[in-house]
């Protein structure tokens, strides 16, 4: 269990710190060392020991390596990713393509959590593994820390100018501050397991439409890749029964059980839904939400990670500013809230579109032969989702054109 911060500082209940982040996963760690950079004080707790297995597609947009590689992040045992195949429910086939010479990268989510945590590190933040939050410190409305235990069962309290929720779709941060909500009309569930055995195929990551579930698998190099099904939230499946409900519907995608056919799974499968979900905004009074935590969508367009870094981004320079004037109210924060918006409410949108079109066969269908005539409009697209590109670019002639 690590208790210091790069620079070996005893972590004392009782000292006030600039920042306390609860989560150390993409969001949480990249907001850490934004904010150590700055020479602010600053701790980043999270209830699991690292490395640590955390159920994800494990697929960075060329964009999000962009980002990580500015951030200082040092990446390691990767796999490059050059293109998406998409097959449609009818069998259609398109290919969208990365930019010659861009590609994204596949990598395990322990590692990368790992490498982001040790970055954190090493700008000067101090890390507490092992430490679960439970509840929030409050004094007349105000947040000023935390409170909670670690894995032998010590309670401790930490106090902070102001606290930044990281820790994802169970955020005690959103749900103390009553912010949480879940998306009534999207409800979704993934399930995911690893298979060796794969054969590859020239640096693609699969997409497999199909009637109300799609797929997704993505090499992570050695004929190791990641599955990842998403089917429609049924509450039966919290309740085990996971393995024969992953059989049925990987049933329901002939294209992608055919890839499989001589393929082993390395682990049985992991379930986590409902995943769409938002806060009724991400800010409070000595608080903010990134990440995760803040919202979420749907997994299909692989933009998670990169939608938690520019989040991160955005409240390690709110957060910064509002410690550097001494005021870390509601009313300063709620810029953040604005800020997040104007950056990423035009991609949970076309997330939604997207969405819209893959529920129905038909349309995906049309969608895809469209697609697969033009690959200069897919790829496009595949500039736009993996953070090349604001969704505005969609509104080009030459895309629009593929569809009129």
């Amino acid at each position: 269990m690590n208790m210091a911060g790069a620079g070996g500082t005893d972590l004392n209940p009782g000292q006030l710190w600039d920042a306390i982040v609860a989560g150390a996963g993409p969001a949480g760690s990249t907001a850490a060392a934004l904010l150590a950079e700055r020479g602010l004080r600053v701790l980043v707790v999270d209830r699991a020991i690292f490395p640590r297995d955390k159920m994800c597609g494990e697929y960075l947009g060329a964009g999000c390596v962009d980002l990580l590689t500015g951030f200082g992040v040092e990446l390691r045992d990767t796999h490059p990713i050059r293109a998406m195949r998409v097959t449609a429910p009818d069998g259609t086939v398109f290919n969208a393509p990365y930019p010659e010479g861009r590609s994204g990268l596949a990598i395990r989510r322990s590692q990368l959590d790992a490498l982001l945590l040790e970055n954190a590190r090493r700008k000067g933040a101090a890390c507490l593994e092992g430490f679960r939050v439970e509840r929030l410190l409050l004094k007349d409305g105000k947040v000023q820390g935390v409170e909670g235990r670690l894995h032998g069962g010590e309670e401790k309290q930490f106090l902070a100018r102001i606290v930044i929720g990281a820790e994802g779709r169970n955020s005690v941060v959103a749900r103390h501050l009553g912010l949480f909500r879940w998306n009534r009309s999207h409800r979704r569930t993934a399930l995911g397991l690893h298979y060796e055995g794969v054969l590859p195929v020239n640096g693609f990551a699969e997409v497999f439409l199909g009637a109300g579930l799609y797929g997704i698998l993505n090499p992570l190099g050695a004929g190791v890749a990641n599955l990842s099904l998403v089917v429609d939230h049924d509450a039966s499946l919290s309740k085990g029964h996971a393995g024969a409900y992953f059989a049925e519907a990987l049933g329901r995608l002939p294209a992608l059980r055919e890839r499989l056919a001589q393929a082993r799974p390395l682990e049985d499968v992991k379930v986590l839904g409902p995943m769409a979900h938002h806060a009724a905004r991400a800010s409070a009074d000595g608080a903010l939400l990134a990440g995760d935590a803040a919202g979420f969508y749907d997994p299909f367009t692989g933009e998670g990670v990169y939608m938690a870094l520019i989040s991160a981004r955005l409240a390690a320079a709110v957060a910064g500013e509002a410690l550097r004037r001494g005021d870390c109210s509601a009313r300063f924060l709620r810029s953040y809230d604005r800020e997040r918006s104007a950056a990423l409410g035009g991609r949970y949108r076309l997330e939604a579109a997207i969405q819209r079109i893959i529920r129905h066969p038909r349309a995906a269908d049309l969608v895809s032969r469209r697609l697969r005539e033009r690959e200069d409009a897919a790829s496009c697209l595949m500039e736009v989702l993996g953070g090349l590109a604001w969704p505005r670019a969609l509104l080009s002639g030459g895309f629009l054109s593929a569809f009129l």
